[in-house]
């Protein structure tokens, strides 16, 4: 297994600006970052697996970051796509106390499902801390602004999917 090499995964329903500070974050920490669009069958998304990869690596560009990033999208559990491309830690990036709880819980049941697989938890930036992909999912339904929630790259891939 490759040493450096983690996996942040979410539904990115849109990727947050909060997910890129997670991202770019990893990145100081790890050689390899793959991002991984998931498929959670309990969400019901706004945006399709294909409009949040396309959202997300136009995100990862525009901070410069595809050298060290891979985005990828995975209908399997987290934990065989670290299996399948020799990862060995889960990043996870937490904003409040229910998101520590619900992630705990994850890394306990990718622990005893997968051995050998460590989380590791990120916790938000303050600023970034009220953001999520529900918000900004609101804000798009009403339309507020997006700027400061959502990466430009981001933005414009919504408002060209919203014509």
């Amino acid at each position: 297994m490759k040493k450096n090499v983690a996996v942040f995964s979410g539904t990115f329903d849109p990727v947050t600006v909060g997910h890129i500070d997670v991202i770019k974050r990893a990145c100081a920490l790890f050689d390899e970052v793959h991002v991984l669009v998931a498929r959670n069958p309990e969400k019901k998304t706004a945006f399709t697996e294909d409009e949040r990869l396309e959202m997300l690596k136009a995100a990862v560009e525009e901070e410069d970051l595809s050298g060290t990033v891979v985005c990828a999208v995975s209908e399997r559990p987290v934990f065989e796509y670290c299996r399948k491309i020799g990862a060995r830690i889960i990043v996870k990036g937490i904003r409040n106390a229910s998101d520590f709880d619900y992630e705990k819980i994850l890394a306990r049941q990718t622990e005893s499902l997968c051995p050998g697989i460590e989380t590791v938890s990120l916790f938000a930036d303050e600023k970034y801390a009220y953001i999520s992909s529900t918000y900004v999912r609101g804000c798009i339904a009403y339309g507020f602004p997006l700027e400061g929630s959502v990466p430009p790259a981001a933005i414009e891939i919504i408002n060209k999917l919203k014509k």
